[in-house]
């Protein structure tokens, strides 16, 4: 545990320092990513919370600002909720989907810009386990130049935080990125994190291409067949979220 919170302290060092900046800047939406993130960052320079709580997120801005104010994170609070409220009264019958999109690349567009504000470096929040399954929206929470935490599936995430301490109501709660109401990484998955991440652990270790992946090895290694085939279509669909943009 020791070797992996050095090495994402130096990661944090290493890229600000690259970069030229004194601050970071992290948009903290009450989960235990973010929250990760955010107390890893405040480790190494002074860092600055944004949140961004849509019409729904009244209990996820309660956890949020709560971890700022135990790790003494300075916090800025910015809705997107007038933002979300202007897009649903121009499209009445707006997909979830679309909906969940638009408020993601919102709230990016919100910390870029308060970013220029503040002199900040933007740190993503998306874990390995997110990336892997394209669990995340283009230019919205994907739209990160630097992530600590990209290469740690979400069970790693778990681990990490309790031992830096993040609060018990952060840890406890269902997993969510509090796109729309009701909304769940579970539910979206249709598995949990604790069946998903030994599957794509092995997937990883495995193959260097999502392509090359092979079901029948996966389900002969005793993993179950239906999770197998939604991960493993997930995974091919959406291997292109983590891709250079195509140049001439």
């Amino acid at each position: 545990m020791k070797n992996t919170l050095d090495q994402l302290l130096l990661f944090l060092q290493t890229q600000s320092a690259q970069r030229g900046f004194k601050r970071f800047l992290v948009g903290m939406s009450g989960g235990v990513d973010s929250a990760l993130v955010g107390v890893l960052c405040q480790k190494v320079l002074p860092t600055h919370a944004l949140i961004m709580p849509a019409t729904h997120s009244s209990s996820a801005t309660e956890d949020a600002i709560l971890l700022c104010e135990r790790f003494n994170i300075p916090h800025t609070q910015r809705p997107i909720a007038p933002y979300e409220a202007l897009f649903k009264e121009q499209n009445p019958n707006v997909s979830l989907g679309r909906l969940g999109n638009f408020c993601a690349r919102m709230r990016m567009n919100l910390l870029y810009d308060f970013s220029v504000e503040i002199e900040a470096l933007v740190v993503g929040t998306s874990n390995k386990s997110e990336i892997m399954l394209g669990y995340g929206t283009l230019f919205g929470d994907l739209a990160w130049l630097i992530n600590p935490i990209a290469h740690l599936f979400k069970s790693q995430v778990y681990t990490l935080a309790r031992a830096l301490e993040i609060p018990a109501n952060i840890l406890n709660k269902p997993p969510s990125a509090d796109l729309y109401s009701e909304q769940s990484d579970e539910a979206d998955l249709g598995f949990s994190y604790a069946l998903i991440d030994p599957l794509l652990a092995e997937i990883s270790a495995r193959w260097d291409r999502p392509t090359h992946i092979e079901s029948r090895v996966l389900c002969d290694l005793g993993y179950a067949p239906d999770l197998v085939a939604s991960i493993v279509s997930r995974v091919q669909k959406n291997a292109f979220k983590s891709q250079p943009p195509s140049l001439l």
